[in-house]
């Protein structure tokens, strides 16, 4: 009996102590909650005090409960001269003061370089999510793609703005940004700009398009060259690059490459 009564008390000391640390794990929907504690974003073109300016500065937050949505009411920019909330998506909606389940989306807009903190409730918890916008600057250092501008460098069309676009009149007439050659498996060479690096590359030629990919930060450092497809030239063309900063701040860039109206 004394052995059996021994082997009780050693039971009864390790459920106390699984007890115990049990206790000790958050218990609330607090730690399925995901929300970014801040962000960077870049303006679309280099800021000039008293214009309207914008970058996107929307974010996502993942992980709510039904019982824990997000309170519309609550959701507070601590500097609108920089950034506004214009709207909140969630999964699911349950009344005019109620949005989420699953995840929210927070629709933001920049106007002008700084930051702002948002916050929001999150049931019974207040988050936050400081954003910091950054004026625009160029991610690329030198780019080139033959059968475009005799294959001379053309990164100084970004040097001010992220887009690029051929001039259109009112009787649809065009004047293009470049001069095209039409070109098979045209090779294209970036080289982006100091702490910048590519995400994605997407040329559209008169219904050809091809798009490249890298995920999860794989993109490969530095210069690079890559053969597409195709360069047909013509009424419609566009590249686009997207880029990722060291800070986390993304850029897309793009390019016009219409040489004529398809309409007239």
């Amino acid at each position: 009996m004394g052995v059996k009564k021994k082997g009780s008390a050693k039971l009864a000391i390790v459920l106390s102590l699984a007890i115990a640390a049990t206790s000790l794990l958050p218990m609330n929907v607090q730690a399925a909650v995901k929300a970014p504690a801040k962000k960077v974003v870049y303006m679309t073109q280099k800021y000039k005090k008293g214009e309207y300016g914008y970058a996107d500065a929307s974010f996502r937050v993942t992980g709510i409960k039904k019982e824990d949505y997000v309170k519309i009411s609550s959701v507070k920019s601590s500097n609108e001269d920089v950034i506004t909330v214009s709207s909140i998506y969630g999964d699911y909606y349950f009344d005019k003061d109620q949005v989420s389940r699953n995840g929210c989306d927070f629709s933001c807009s920049a106007t002008k370089p700084g930051s702002s903190t948002i916050s929001y409730k999150i049931g019974k918890y207040t988050k936050k999510t400081k954003i910091t916008v950054k004026d625009y600057e160029n991610p690329v250092k030198k780019i080139t793609l033959d059968g475009v501008n005799d294959g001379k460098d053309f990164s100084k069309l970004t040097k001010n703005q992220s887009s690029v676009y051929a001039e259109w009149d009112e009787n649809g007439n065009v004047t293009p940004v470049f001069s095209i050659v039409p070109t098979k498996n045209p090779v294209l060479t970036i080289e982006p700009a100091s702490g910048w690096s590519v995400q994605n590359i997407y040329l559209s030629s008169m219904g050809i398009s091809e798009s490249i990919y890298y995920y999860d930060g794989k993109a490969p450092k530095g210069k690079q060259t890559i053969t597409l497809y195709e360069l047909t030239g013509g009424s419609y063309g566009t590249l686009s690059l997207s880029f990722i900063n060291k800070d986390g701040g993304s850029m897309y860039v793009s390019y016009d490459l219409s040489e004529y109206s398809s309409y007239y």
